[in-house]
C-alpha cells in the first residue's frame, strides 16, 4: 500500500451513490446501459405525482423515488457491500503501515539531517576556498586581459593606419585603371563604328545603281517591243515634246524630288515602279500586238481568202475569174484597213514611249541627287562620331580628376581620425582596468560575508526544517490513523443502519407468510420500493482483511443478514443458473419470488407469462388460480410447447412495440414515467417466467427471448429465468450475451449464492414458500383483490378545469362535458350541440 492508497483508506467516507457506481463498474449494472437510470425506486412511480424532468410534463426517475428506494435497491446494496469489502481489505495493511511509515520517515529524516549538516559544513569550507581561488584567478585574468587589450589596440592602430594608406593607393590606382578602361572603351567603340557610314554609303550607292540599271533595262525593253510591232521610228528618240494624245493633251511629267522633298532613293524607286507600269501598258496594247512580226501579212492573206470565198460563192465555185476578183477585192480592202489602223497605233505607242523616256530622264536626275545625298550623309555621320569620341574622353578625364581629389581629402581625414581616437582609447582602457581591480576586491569581500551569513542561515533553516518534518510526520500519523478509524466507524455504522432499516422497510411488504391474516388481507395501494425474497449472510471473518483486532476498529456484530431483493428494474433479468442439482430449489425460489411480487405490488399491476416445458406447468400450477379471476394475469395458461412458447414471446414483443409506439413515443423515456403520468390508467408490468431454459426453446424463440431481455426493461417487461447448464443452448445463443442485463444467482455447494465482484460468493437464505394450502389461499386472495380493483375510478377533480379557466369559454357552438381520461394525456368528452349527436 503506497501513500495514495493510505489516503484513499483514511480519507473521507465515499458517498452512497458514488460507492454504488464504483462497485458496479465491473458488475452487471455497468453493462446494462438500458437500465442505468431505472432503479428500484421506479416501482413506487405508479401512483406518484408527476415531477420535473426534461419534459416538464414527464417525471424523472429521481422524482419517482420513495423514501425507502435506495435501501431496497439491489444496485445500492451492491455498492454498499463493495464499499465495506474495499474498506476492510485496505484497513488491515493500513493499520500496520501507518505507524510503520511514521517510524521509517522519522529515522530516515534523522539520518538525512545528519548527512545534510555534514555536507553543509563541507560545502562551506569548499566554497570559501573556491572563493579565494576565484578572486586570485580573476585578478590575474584581469591583468592579463589588460595587457592583451593594450597590445591589441596598438596593433589595431598600426594595422588600420597601414590599411588606410594601402586602401588609398589601391583606390587611386583603381581610378586610373577605370579612366584608362573608359578611354580604351570609347576609342574601341569609335574604331568599330567609324566604318559604318562608309558601308551604309556603299549600300546606298549599290541600291541606286541597281534601280538605275533596272530603269535602263525597262527603256530598252520598250524600244524592243515597238521594233517588233513595226511601230518604232527614229523620230521617237529625237522628239523633245510628248506627242498629243487622242484627247488633245500632253502627258504630265512626274514631279522632281527637289520639289516634293522626297527621299531621292525612294523617288528613284517610285520612278522605276512607274516605268514598270507603262511597260505593262505597252504589253497590254492589243492593236500593237496585231502588228507584231508577220501578223499584218497574215491579216491581208486572211482578207483575200475571205473575199475570194465570197466571190466564188457569188460567181460560182468553178469560175476562176470570180476567185481572182474576190482575192483582189480582199487585198484592196485589207490594205486600206491597215493604212487606216497603223497611224493610230503608232501615235498611241509614241505616247507611251514618250512617258517612259520622261521617266528615264527623271530617274537619271534622281540618281545623281541620291548619290550626292548619300555622300553628304556619310561625311556628316563620320564628323558626329568623332565629336562624340572627344566629348567622352573629356568627361572621363574630368570625372577621374574629381574622384581623385575627393579620395585625397577623405584619406587625410581618416588618418587624422585614427591619430585622435586610439590614444584616447588606450587611456580609457587603463582607467577601466583600475576600476575593475577595485570592483574585484569589493566583490570578494562582499561574497565572503554573504557566504558566512548563508552558512549560518542554512544551518538554522536545516535544523528547523528537520524539527518541523518530525512533528509533521507525527501529526500525519495521528491524522491518518484518526481518519482510518473515523471512516471505519462511519462505514460500519452506516452499513449496520442500512441493514436494519432495509429489513424494517421490507417487512410491511414482505412479512412471514404465517403472520398475515390472508382472509382479511388488504393489498398495497402503491408500488413498493423493493421486494425482498430472502437474506444473504455476510461474515466479516471471510472478507479480505479478516476481523479487526485493534480496539479502535470495533464491530457491532461479525455477521450480517443482507436483504435479498428482486433486482427489477435495476436489471431486466433475474437469472438462476443450476446444473445437475438445484433445479427443484430454483423452482421453489421462483415460486417465492412470484408470490412476493403478487402480494407486494398493487392488484392488477403485474401480469405473468409462465413457460414450464419440463414440468408441463406443474411447477407453477398454483398460480393458475389467478385465471379464475382474470386470465390476463397468467396469459390464460402455463405454456409448454415450443410453438406456444414462440407465440407467447412474439406476443410480448408485440406488446413492447405497442408500448414504444403508442405509450412512450418520444415523450416518455420508460413505462415508469408513462405510468406516473397516466395515474389510474397506468399500464401493468409484464413478468416473463422461464423454467429450465433452454428446454422447449427453438432458435427463433431464443432470439425473441434475447430481444425481450435486452429491450424489455424500458417497456416494463422483465424476466425471471432458471437455466439448466447441462442442456445444449440453441444455435447462435450464448449466455454471455445476457450477462450485461442479468442479476445472477449460482447454485454452489448446495445453495444459491450471489457472486459479488468484491465481496465474493454470498450464500442466499431464501424465504421458504408457504404450505400448499396457504399458497393456494394467498393466490386466490390476490385474484380476488384484482377483481375488486378492476373498476378504475377517476377523481372528480381530474376533469374539472382550473379556477382561472372558469367562465372563459362560450356555449355558442355547443357544450363539452369532460367524462374521464382516455389515456395518459387525453380526456373523453360528451359533446352536445353538434348536429344530432346529442340525440
Amino acid at each position: 500500500m503506497n501513500d495514495r492508497q493510505e489516503e484513499a483508506v483514511s480519507g473521507q467516507p465515499t458517498r452512497v451513490g458514488e460507492s454504488a457506481r464504483q462497485s458496479g463498474a465491473s458488475g452487471p449494472s455497468a453493462r446494462a446501459g438500458q437500465s442505468a437510470n431505472f432503479g428500484p425506486s421506479a416501482w413506487a412511480g405508479a401512483s406518484a405525482t408527476p415531477g420535473p424532468s426534461a419534459n416538464p410534463l414527464v417525471p424523472s426517475d429521481d422524482a419517482l423515488a420513495g423514501p425507502d428506494a435506495e435501501l431496497l435497491s439491489c444496485k445500492a446494496w451492491e455498492g454498499w457491500l463493495g464499499e465495506l469489502a474495499r474498506l476492510n481489505r485496505r484497513r488491515a495493511p493500513a493499520q500496520r503501515r501507518i505507524p510503520a511509515v511514521a517510524t521509517v520517515k522519522t529515522e530516515s529524516a534523522t539520518k538525512r539531517y545528519t548527512e545534510l549538516r555534514t555536507a553543509l559544513e563541507q560545502k562551506y569550507q569548499a566554497d570559501k576556498t573556491a572563493l579565494q581561488e576565484q578572486y586570485t584567478a580573476d585578478r590575474q585574468a584581469a591583468e592579463s586581459r589588460f595587457q592583451t587589450e593594450q597590445a591589441r589596440l596598438q596593433r589595431e592602430y598600426e594595422k588600420k593606419r597601414r590599411e588606410r594608406i594601402e586602401q588609398f593607393q589601391q583606390q587611386t590606382e583603381a581610378i586610373r585603371r577605370r579612366l584608362q578602361e573608359t578611354q580604351w572603351e570609347a576609342q574601341t567603340i569609335y574604331d568599330a563604328t567609324q566604318k559604318r557610314p562608309i558601308l551604309e554609303l556603299q549600300a546606298a550607292q549599290a541600291r541606286i545603281e541597281s534601280l538605275w540599271q533596272e530603269m535602263v533595262g525597262l527603256h530598252e525593253q520598250a524600244v524592243g517591243r515597238l521594233r517588233q510591232r513595226w511601230l518604232w521610228s527614229r523620230k521617237f528618240s529625237e522628239a523633245t515634246e510628248a506627242p498629243v494624245s487622242q484627247e488633245g493633251a500632253r502627258p504630265t511629267s512626274p514631279a522632281q524630288p527637289e520639289a516634293t522633298g522626297q527621299d531621292p532613293t525612294g523617288r528613284l524607286a517610285e520612278l522605276v515602279e512607274q516605268a514598270r507600269h507603262h511597260l505593262a501598258r505597252l504589253d497590254r496594247f492589243a492593236a500593237g500586238r496585231l502588228l507584231e512580226g508577220g501578223q499584218p501579212i497574215l491579216l491581208v492573206l486572211a482578207g483575200m481568202l475571205a473575199a475570194a470565198l465570197v466571190g466564188a460563192a457569188w460567181g460560182g465555185w468553178t469560175n476562176g475569174l470570180a476567185w481572182a476578183q474576190g482575192a483582189l477585192v480582199g487585198l484592196v480592202l485589207s490594205s486600206i484597213g491597215l493604212a487606216v489602223y497603223y497611224p493610230k497605233a503608232r501615235r498611241r505607242a509614241a505616247l507611251i514611249y514618250h512617258t517612259l523616256r520622261t521617266l528615264r530622264q527623271q530617274a537619271e536626275s534622281a540618281r545623281s541627287h541620291a548619290l550626292e545625298i548619300a555622300q553628304n550623309h556619310c561625311r556628316q555621320t563620320q564628323q558626329a562620331m568623332y565629336r562624340q569620341l572627344q566629348e567622352q574622353l573629356r568627361q572621363a578625364d574630368q570625372a577621374a580628376a574629381e574622384e581623385l581629389a575627393r579620395l585625397q581629402t577623405q584619406h587625410q581625414a581618416d588618418l587624422a581620425e585614427l591619430d585622435t581616437t586610439y590614444p584616447a582609447r588606450l587611456q580609457q582602457l587603463a582607467d577601466e582596468h583600475r576600476r575593475h581591480l577595485a570592483q574585484l576586491e569589493a566583490d570578494f569581500q562582499h561574497r565572503l560575508a554573504e557566504l558566512d551569513q548563508a552558512f549560518q542561515s542554512e544551518s538554522a533553516r536545516l535544523q528547523a526544517r528537520y524539527r518541523r518534518y518530525v512533528q509533521r510526520v507525527e501529526q500525519q500519523r495521528q491524522r491518518r490513523w484518526e481518519a482510518l478509524r473515523r471512516r471505519w466507524q462511519e462505514t460500519i455504522g452506516r452499513f449496520s443502519r442500512h441493514v436494519e432499516s432495509a429489513h424494517q422497510s421490507a417487512d410491511p411488504f414482505c412479512p412471514a407468510w404465517q403472520q398475515v391474516d390472508w382472509a382479511g388481507w388488504t393489498p398495497p395501494g402503491q408500488m413498493p420500493a423493493g421486494v425482498r425474497f430472502g437474506r444473504f449472510r455476510l461474515a466479516m471473518a471471510e472478507l479480505a482483511g479478516g476481523l479487526p483486532e485493534h480496539p479502535d476498529f470495533p464491530l457491532p456484530q461479525t455477521d450480517w443478514e443482507v436483504p435479498a431483493l428482486v433486482p427489477f428494474p435495476d436489471w431486466p433479468l433475474l437469472l438462476l443458473r443450476v446444473g445437475q442439482e438445484g433445479r427443484t430449489e430454483a423452482v421453489e425460489l421462483m415460486q417465492t419470488i412470484l408470490l412476493r411480487l403478487l402480494t407486494a405490488l398493487p392488484p392488477a399491476k403485474l401480469r405473468l407469462t409462465i413457460i414450464d416445458p419440463v414440468g408441463l406447468g406443474e411447477n407453477f400450477s398454483a398460480f393458475m388460480h389467478l385465471a379464475d379471476y382474470d386470465e390476463k394475469l397468467v396469459s390464460s395458461r402455463i405454456w409448454t410447447e415450443p410453438a406456444h412458447i414462440d407465440q407467447r414471446l412474439a406476443d410480448l414483443t408485440q406488446h413492447m412495440e405497442t408500448v414504444l409506439q403508442v405509450y412512450l413515443r418520444n415523450e416518455f423515456e420508460t413505462i415508469v414515467q408513462y405510468n406516473a403520468f397516466a395515474g389510474e390508467l397506468a399500464e401493468p408490468y409484464r413478468l416473463l417466467v422461464v423454467a429450465n431454459f433452454p428446454a422447449g426453446f427453438q432458435e427463433s424463440a431464443a432470439a425473441r427471448l434475447r430481444s425481450i431481455i435486452s429491450s424489455g426493461a424500458r417497456c416494463g417487461v422483465f424476466t425471471l429465468m432458471s437455466v439448466d447448464e447441462r442442456l445444449r443452448l440453441p444455435r447462435d445463443f450464448h449466455l454471455s450475451d445476457l450477462e450485461p442485463y442479468a442479476w445472477t444467482l449460482h447454485w454452489l455447494q448446495g445453495r444459491f449464492v450471489w457472486k459479488h465482484p468484491e465481496v465474493g460468493p454470498l450464500p442466499l437464505e431464501p424465504d421458504p414458500p408457504p404450505p400448499p394450502e396457504l399458497f393456494t389461499q394467498i393466490v386466490r386472495r390476490v385474484g380476488q383483490a384484482v377483481q375488486e380493483a378492476g373498476k378504475v375510478e377517476v377523481p372528480f377533480a381530474s376533469g374539472v378545469p382550473q379556477p382561472d379557466q372558469w367562465w372563459t369559454a362560450t356555449s355558442q357552438d355547443g357544450l363539452e362535458v369532460p367524462l374521464g381520461r382516455a389515456g395518459a394525456k387525453k380526456f373523453q368528452y360528451l359533446r352536445l350541440g353538434e348536429g344530432t349527436s346529442q340525440h
